[in-house]
């Protein structure tokens, strides 16, 4: 039985494969357009792996696609299974996605560490904006 995100990464799969097709484009053609990516270039092995089904990608890699053909990192985080339309992270921006994804990825020792970290970062803009009359 094939996972539900198995099917979405088979999905996003499928659509840049028919990126590539619409632009008459092929492996290297993708990977010279990523060499000019603000957020990295996708290396050879990652697409090869990941257009024969033999990996699959996280933010880092969705958000360089969603560069190379030009869309929001949001409809690739959506289609990879990265982020939801569920109401408690569809108003994240992607930038705080790819946060919650690297957080959920940690041992729960570590999460605990960095939602200190983080609540106190929040107390201070919190302070400051309202500072600034930005509340």
């Amino acid at each position: 039985m094939v996972s539900e995100a198995e099917r979405q990464q088979e999905g996003l799969r499928n659509w840049v494969k028919a990126q590539m097709e619409a632009r008459g484009w092929r492996q290297q053609d993708v990977l010279n357009a990523s060499k000019n990516c603000p957020h990295g270039r996708i290396s050879s092995a990652s697409l090869s792996n990941f257009l024969n089904g033999k990996s699959t990608i996280g933010t880092e890699i969705a958000r360089r696609f969603a560069w190379v053909f030009n869309v929001t990192d949001e409809e690739v985080f959506r289609m990879a299974g990265l982020m939801s339309d569920s109401p408690d992270t569809g108003k994240l921006s992607p930038q705080a996605m790819t946060i919650l994804q690297m957080i959920r990825s940690l041992p729960p020792q570590n999460q605990s560490e960095v939602a200190k970290a983080l609540r106190a970062i929040i107390e201070v803009i919190r302070i400051r904006n309202k500072s600034e009359g930005q509340e």
